[in-house]
């Protein structure tokens, strides 16, 4: 017996019932399941649409959750719109000299731009000391300019080169920030580089390196691929590659007057197992290049490193040091001649301590290092000293070690003066006071000058005398001046040889000498002689060493007075 199947309940749109059970929905039956208030029918369920005001928002368009857009309005002049806020953005005349702006773009806020082209000084020989103009970035790989960075304060282009040899992470690349005193800064997460504004009460340059990060937390052992890591500014002092006359000779100058302030901000050192002073350490470094630019020499381009040291967290003040420069790929090969920071302080620069001053005239110290270089045998092409001059420069951190170390300096200066051209005279006007000079084979007959004359006699071969150090630059002093008399020793003798040493190169030697025939007569007479006719009369003369005649027989010869 078949059973009948009981009947299907079928929904009514309209009974009043909203039956979902059945499929109904506001979409299917808005009779019995409409929505209700300010609900909307969306995706067949009832929706609650958002507000501007509930949401948070003040511009913009924006979905109300529901299927429809909101216009929640528009942002007000140098506003904009950001995640439906009005935010005020930067702009010409918001008072704040932007990154993107500069003294040219936007002198409202930036000032009007400063002419940097001119220097404190016309003696000075570092260009843009207090780096307003910013830097040229230096490619890591290719030693190249990429770009430039500059402060947006100066009319000029930068001069400073920067580098940052061996780093993880290039400032270059990363965006200009001004900070709220008005100075720039670059930064990443391996360091950074803050220039101070014109006028500011701080630094002209902050110089920070992570070295922790930048190698890991692990001591590193440098590699031809990776050496250690450098923060520098560089730039070119004396031609070629630079727009300014540069240094002189240094036998031009009498004085070479260096400046800096500096202060240690931090070092933290995280020593930790395996630390080696002699291979970790964190050194902020002044280094120059005494450099041989005369293109005639055959030692054109050779040069050696001169520094001063700042600070060395192996050393409280540290001292003089000298070396050749690694030559396996790891460095110039160079002479280094440091002075270290003695000279300039008696206790040194501690973290957060105060600003010391490092000043000094530098070219003593500089003719040491010739000296010492070609002792050596570096530099072996050339010991003229007029061959040298000022090349360049580089100023900032060398950290083997696992450093994180900061250092601020301001006031960077090296003024020159040159040598005067006065002669230089020695005219015997105090008995018995010979001025320096001494007398070889020959007889002093009072004892040394008398009355303004210093009279001695020849009793044989080879009789003559050898003045004090007199360091005259040779392209100054080219004639020398003897009032001399030779009292009628022998007439075939009767010829006057002056030998000299240079700077560098002491002894004297045939070839740098000059002769001229002198009178046996007695009388006395002044003698001009030419020394610029030999071309070995160049560089710095040290002394002067004069044979009156070539032999005596007794007689005597008589100095009044010698000048050059």
């Amino acid at each position: 017996m078949r059973t009948a199947r009981p009947a299907q309940r079928t929904a009514a749109c309209g009974n009043g019932k909203c039956e979902a059970n059945q499929g109904e929905n506001c979409a299917t039956c808005a009779a019995d399941c409409g929505c209700k208030g300010d609900d909307v029918c969306y995706q067949s369920a009832c929706c609650t649409p958002q507000t501007c005001q509930a949401m948070g928002l003040s511009c913009g368009q924006a979905s109300d959750g529901c299927g429809g857009n909101l216009d929640c309005g528009s942002c007000g002049e140098h506003q904009a719109c950001i995640s439906g806020k009005c935010q005020v953005q930067p702009y010409c005349g918001d008072g704040k000299c932007q990154a993107n702006e500069s003294c040219a773009s936007c002198p409202t806020d930036c000032g009007a731009c400063v002419d940097c082209s001119e220097l404190d000084n016309t003696n000075e020989l570092i260009a843009d000391r207090n780096f307003h103009r910013g830097f040229i970035p230096l490619n890591q790989q290719t030693h190249k300019p990429e770009g430039k960075m500059p402060t947006g304060w100066c009319q000029q282009d930068p001069i400073w080169e920067f580098s940052q040899w061996d780093s993880l992470g290039d400032l270059y690349t990363s965006p200009k920030q001004v900070l709220p005193d008005g100075s720039v800064m670059w930064s990443n997460e391996y360091g950074h580089v803050i220039i101070g504004k014109p006028g500011s009460q701080k630094a002209d340059l902050d110089m920070a390196v992570w070295a922790y990060k930048e190698y890991g937390g692990q001591y590193h052992t440098p590699t031809a691929e990776r050496k250690w890591v450098h923060m520098l500014a560089e730039q070119r002092i004396s031609p070629p590659g630079v727009n300014r006359a540069g240094s002189p000779p240094l036998s031009h100058l009498a004085h070479l007057d260096f400046n800096v302030v500096g202060q240690l901000i931090q070092d933290i050192p995280h020593h930790q197992q395996g630390y080696d002073p002699s291979k970790h350490a964190a050194q902020f470094l002044i280094y120059f290049t005494i450099q041989n630019l005369n293109t005639d020499s055959p030692g054109f381009g050779d040069y050696l490193w001169f520094g001063l040291t700042l600070y060395d967290d192996r050393y409280d003040v540290v001292p003089l040091s000298m070396h050749g420069d690694l030559s396996n790929g790891l460095g110039t090969g160079k002479f280094i001649y440091n002075i270290g920071s003695a000279p300039f302080v008696s206790a040194g620069l501690t973290p957060g301590g105060p600003e010391k001053q490092f000043a000094k005239d530098i070219l003593p110290d500089i003719r040491n290092a010739l000296l010492e270089a070609w002792k050596r045998g570096f530099l072996k092409d050339s010991n003229v000293l007029s061959d040298y001059r000022i090349g360049g420069m580089n100023i900032g951190w060398e950290v083997p070690g696992l450093n994180d170390v900061e250092m601020r300096v301001r006031d960077l200066s090296l003024r020159y003066q040159v040598r005067s051209a006065d002669p230089v005279v020695f005219d015997f006007n105090k008995d018995g006071d010979t001025e320096g000079w001494t007398a070889y084979n020959m007889t002093d007959i009072n004892g040394g000058p008398v009355n303004g004359l210093w009279i001695l006699d020849v009793p044989g071969n080879d009789p003559y005398i050898v003045s004090p150090e007199i360091n005259v630059e040779a392209a100054k002093h080219k004639v020398l001046h003897i009032t001399f008399a030779n009292d009628h020793n022998p007439a075939d003798t009767a010829r006057m040889q002056v030998f000299w040493d240079r700077f560098g190169d002491h002894g004297f030697r045939e070839s740098w000498s000059v002769w001229v025939n002198v009178s046996n007569g007695g009388g006395w007479s002044t003698i001009d002689i030419d020394m610029s006719q030999n071309p070995a009369w160049t560089g710095e003369i040290r002394t002067i060493r004069i044979d009156p005649v070539i032999s005596g027989d007794g007689h005597a010869v008589g100095f009044d007075r010698i000048w050059l």
